[in-house]
């Protein structure tokens, strides 16, 4: 052993974080076992398992080892590098990991990060229901963000002010603190209990009243294999396989989860037996492409569409115009480098004009303007000729019925002001197409994944692991945003809603809207002139 790694191996040794790198070498080297391997920070791993529930979920212990553990050599870097248990070749990237975690605002930045949490808390994302049954500011905090989001406010706006925020299936919600919550220590297999004996959670069972005497079935690991837990709503049931009861406590969570989903009309679980969640996928991208919404956006991006190949010869006409403009200033010695560098087309025949006339001279002079006067009227003749017989003809029509630059370019605004109504449309449909592609796309592993219900009741054993401050459970909701914990951004996730006794994918594109980002202007202004040069179909 060298001394490098005689020192790593002291430094984990007499750090306060000895357990976790134990932990997580000890995942390794079971997984390695198995010929597996971490993926996704450790959530899952290599070979998933289909069933109810099904992706067997690593645990959240081991999603901690795969993303805290850099936190850990970054929280015990000072220690360690006082102790002298710091190789010197690890010193910059320890110095960059901690830089890392304060510039990141981590852990290290807060002083009560990730790794300071109460084991005995719970993450349960909660609904309007549950609002309702609340007698405290948690009641008035829904019409608080309902009326925030029809002011146009964002999500993380909403949950800063009020601590209520949207899901993926647009359904406000809020995070309770279960600071209270434990489970029993231990359960005998092929036993059952009522939720409410095994878990002492007295706020969840407030707010969910009938969920106290739902059924907990404990099972033998090999009779549910592959499966930790599962949530039948039709049967108001739960399973859990008898494992550790930190380990138990985070499936079940899960599974209260949804539960609680099934109540509030949330996006729904999923499984991919017999391709239920690829049924979910499909139904959802098709559900996304009827919706009111989509239709009115499809036919704004119809109008629009419309309007620009309507004007497109004005565009043409226009863009002609300017190489001739380029090319006057030319002759005039007024020309500019910037005259004929910012033309989009410069670029698509700039190697080509240069083998025809050379490079552009450097020094302002005759010279240079001679060759911004050629390079304009090649421009303008590679742009005529790949013109197509019908684009020309129209073209043409524009410049007789318009006889002046001026007179087109007049013609051209007054046509532009009656599609601008329509571009918000026009690309809101064509990003709302392109989710429903992506969708369609995955296979039954990741539409599992993907499933905005699944997705929340995942976060919600994510959470587990975070300080209550943390969480944003306070009346500041200065913690960490729960959609920047979920796996998957909330525009991936597949949005489903499964009623108890209903085996019927039911899905909603409610507030799929909201969920559309606004292009940036330079991206609009990108596609605008690809528009108008007619390249972008």
């Amino acid at each position: 052993m060298d001394e490098a790694e005689f020192l790593r191996l002291k430094r984990q040794q007499e750090s306060p974080f000895t357990a976790l790198y134990e932990a997580a070498r000890q995942r390794d080297a079971d997984l390695a076992a198995e010929g597996r391997r971490p993926v996704l920070g450790g959530l899952l791993s290599k070979e998933p398992v289909a069933g109810t529930d099904t992706i067997e979920y690593e645990g959240i212990k081991s999603m901690l080892l795969g993303l805290l553990s850099p936190a850990a050599n970054a929280l015990d870097a000072p220690m360690a590098a006082y102790q002298g248990n710091i190789p010197m070749e690890d010193m910059t990237a320890e110095a960059a990991n901690l830089a890392g975690m304060v510039m990141g605002g981590g852990a290290a930045a807060s002083g009560r990060g990730v790794l300071d949490y109460d084991p005995n808390t719970a993450r349960i994302f909660a609904g309007r229901r549950a609002a309702a049954r609340t007698n405290d500011s948690r009641r008035s905090a829904m019409p608080e963000a309902e009326k925030l989001f029809e002011q146009g406010a964002n999500n993380r706006r909403v949950y800063d002010e009020t601590g209520v925020f949207k899901g993926a299936d647009g359904k406000m919600r809020f995070e309770v603190d279960d600071s209270a919550s434990t489970v029993l220590d231990s359960v005998t297999p092929n036993t059952s209990a009522r939720l409410e004996d095994y878990l002492q959670h007295p706020e969840l069972f407030e707010l969910y009243p009938t969920m106290r005497g739902m059924p907990v079935d404990f099972k033998e690991q090999s009779e549910m294999p592959g499966v930790n837990g599962s949530f039948s709503p039709s049967a108001q049931r739960m399973r859990l396989a008898v494992r550790p009861a930190e380990d138990m406590r985070s499936t079940l969570l899960h599974e209260v989860q949804h539960a609680v989903q099934e109540r509030e009309g949330f996006s729904g679980g999923s499984t991919t037996a017999n391709n239920y969640s690829l049924e979910q996928a499909k139904g959802f991208a098709d559900n996304l492409m009827s919706s009111p919404d989509a239709k009115n956006m499809r036919y704004q991006s119809q109008s629009f569409e419309r309007g620009y190949e309507m004007a497109r010869p004005l565009y043409q006409a226009d863009y002609i115009d300017t190489l001739d403009r380029v090319s006057q200033k030319a002759l005039e010695g007024r020309a500019k480098p910037s005259d004929i560098n910012n033309l989009s087309d410069f670029y698509k025949y700039s190697t080509k004009i240069r083998d025809n006339l050379g490079p552009m001279p450097k020094n302002a002079g005759a010279d240079r303007d001679r060759w911004i006067g050629s390079a304009a009227k090649q421009l303008k003749e590679y742009s005529l000729s790949e013109m197509s017989e019908t684009d020309r003809m129209m073209y043409d029509a524009a410049i007789r019925a318009y006889d002046t630059p001026k007179d087109r370019k007049n013609a051209l605004r007054r046509a532009e002001s009656k599609t601008e109504k329509y571009r918000g449309g026009n690309f809101g449909y064509k990003d709302l197409a392109n989710r429903a592609e992506s969708v369609k796309g995955l296979n039954s592993v990741d539409a599992y994944l993907r499933e905005a219900g699944e997705v929340e009741a995942r976060n919600v054993q994510t959470r587990l692991q975070l300080g209550i401050e943390d969480r944003g459970i306070s009346p500041a909701y200065n913690g960490i945003f729960p959609i920047d914990t979920a796996d998957f951004p909330l525009k991936e996730q597949v949005v489903s809603n499964l009623r108890a006794g209903d085996n019927l994918v039911n899905v909603t594109s409610q507030g799929v809207l909201d969920l559309i980002p606004t292009l940036p202007k330079r991206q609009k202004r990108a596609n605008e002139e690809q528009y108008k040069r007619g390249l972008l179909q």
